[in-house]
């Protein structure tokens, strides 16, 4: 069987994508886990996105290339979110992802950026399996001894869980990718606190409103972005500097920069992540039944 999808990214964070809006690709789960599996060894690709129609909108669902389904992914959805605006020919939608509706659109559709506006933002770590020995909860800025006694930590849930650690003025790129890594590799470290695992950013502000950040991917490892972890940074970041909310900060990757905004209304946080959905390219590979690609 033959599979045409769009190799895209969002802030270089790469993905395959395959279009389901018109056709199923794949019949099961364990086919879209072996392909997303294969297929991210054989492209180079943070992951795999699934489009489909879905209820009166559309649903994305995003596998990592260890074959685990992500609860949500910012930058995937970003690339989703341009696939489905030109489908539908409408300058907004609706795409579902895990448990919730999420609203995107265009911020420019010549120059194919978008805003996707994460909602319902959550502070309870117990919900994504993170149990401190302390059962504090919220932690949010907070010393966590058991996981990084050099300064504060903030959990933050996305859907998916995020740890945000802010380093000081002097570190270097290398620094925070060095600490990404040790946190992230602590995190597989420790799976009595972390049960499910959790996305680990290393945060840097050198001039307010402008945020360097280096995450360590559940699923993945180093990432050159992603988008939930940019989310998440800026909610943190807004919470201890409360005169940011409203206002539009600019998060830095290694990879290409995101905009956001933070937003507080009627007790609950959201986020509106704006940026590239960029097509690199289309293609298609042949694949058997288990959905391990054959030909590339």
């Amino acid at each position: 069987m033959s599979i045409p999808f769009l190799y895209v990214h969002g802030s270089n964070n790469a993905f395959v994508l395959v279009d389901e809006l018109i056709e199923t690709w794949f019949a099961t789960d364990a086919q879209r886990r072996q392909f997303s599996q294969s297929i991210c060894t054989h492209r180079s690709a943070e992951g795999v996105l699934f489009v489909s129609e879905y209820r009166d909108g559309y649903r994305m669902r995003m596998f990592n290339p260890d074959g685990s389904e992500a609860e949500m992914c910012g930058n995937g959805l970003r690339c989703a979110a341009r696939r489905v605006l030109e489908y539908s020919g409408a300058s907004t939608a609706s795409i579902w992802v895990t448990d919730r509706w999420f609203a995107v659109g265009w911020e420019d559709p010549v120059k194919k950026t978008v805003c996707v506006r994460l909602p319902s933002i959550g502070f309870d770590p117990t919900t994504v399996g993170i149990w401190l020995p302390t059962g504090a909860s919220p932690v949010l800025h907070q010393r966590v001894a058991e996981f990084w006694a050099d300064g504060e930590t903030s959990l933050v849930v996305m859907p998916n869980p995020h740890a945000i650690v802010f380093v000081p003025s002097h570190y270097t790129q290398s620094d925070r990718v060095a600490l990404a890594t040790q946190l992230g590799k602590r995190v597989l470290a420790m799976p009595a606190i972390f049960t499910q695992g959790c996305n680990v950013t290393v945060a840097q502000v050198n001039n307010p409103g402008q945020i360097f950040a280096q995450t360590y991917e559940r699923g993945v490892g180093l990432t050159p972005a992603c988008g939930t972890a940019m989310g998440a940074t800026s909610v943190a970041y807004a919470l201890k500097n409360p005169e940011w909310l409203e206002k539009k900060l600019t998060i830095r990757p290694s990879g290409e920069p995101v905009t956001t905004c933070v937003h507080y209304e009627n007790g609950q946080y959201s986020i509106e992540l704006i940026g590239n959905a960029t097509v690199v390219y289309g293609s298609a590979v042949s694949v058997d039944e288990q959905g391990t690609v054959l030909s590339d």
